[in-house]
């Protein structure tokens, strides 16, 4: 099992597009016929899309600066909060490169200002790395997206990745307390898959 702080490397692509939209990661998933499949065709990656997660290893509750699984928010909470999550499928060959890529990403959310929880979870045998964080603001995520670690990682998705999905939305404290992987899941089933971000 991977450590869970190597999995952040993709914890927040979804801050690259507006509300409640998508990413990917590029390159020729299994069967895919390269990254502008046959005859100019998009790569299809219903394959990797319907793998079963039977191994879905995941950090069991969110945990953060802002929020503490046992007693909820630190502090006072805020009447509404930025909610991501991700979705990506790594490249056999580039899983080394990117959960080292993840070590840095790590280091670079520890000391991020406006992150107020999150949780990470992996499945080895589909390949998927998956996130889900709260955000102070959008403003606070963007702002981690576009810099530091986290920008060279997007920087290398499509030698290292395949495809992903991202979205992010606006929570309440209540939502908040309630955000299960199945809810994760809900938001990003009707997200179009990309093969670039």
């Amino acid at each position: 099992m991977k450590r869970w702080s190597s999995i952040v490397v993709m914890l927040l692509a979804a801050a690259c597009s507006d509300g409640e939209s998508s990413s990917g990661a590029g390159g020729e998933a299994a069967g895919a016929g390269g990254a502008g499949g046959e005859g100019g065709a998009p790569p299809d990656y219903s394959a990797l899309y319907t793998c079963e997660e039977l191994v879905f290893a995941e950090a069991k509750e969110l945990s953060g600066p802002g929020y503490d699984p046992t007693n909820g928010f630190v502090g006072t909470p805020q009447a509404s909060y930025v909610v991501h999550a991700t979705q990506i499928y790594y490249r056999p060959e580039g899983e080394t490169e990117f959960f080292q890529l993840a070590g840095k990403v790590a280091a670079q959310l520890a000391q991020t200002e406006g992150l107020v929880a999150f949780s990470l979870g992996t499945d080895d045998t589909c390949g998927v790395a998956r996130t889900m964080g709260v955000w102070a603001s959008e403003e606070a995520m963007y702002a981690f997206v576009g810099s530091g670690a986290h920008a060279e990682a997007m920087a290398k998705t499509s030698d290292i990745t395949f495809t992903g999905r991202t979205t992010h939305w606006d929570a309440t404290p209540e939502e908040v307390e309630a955000l299960t992987w199945d809810v994760a899941r809900d938001k990003l089933e009707d997200i179009e898959p990309l093969d670039f971000y």
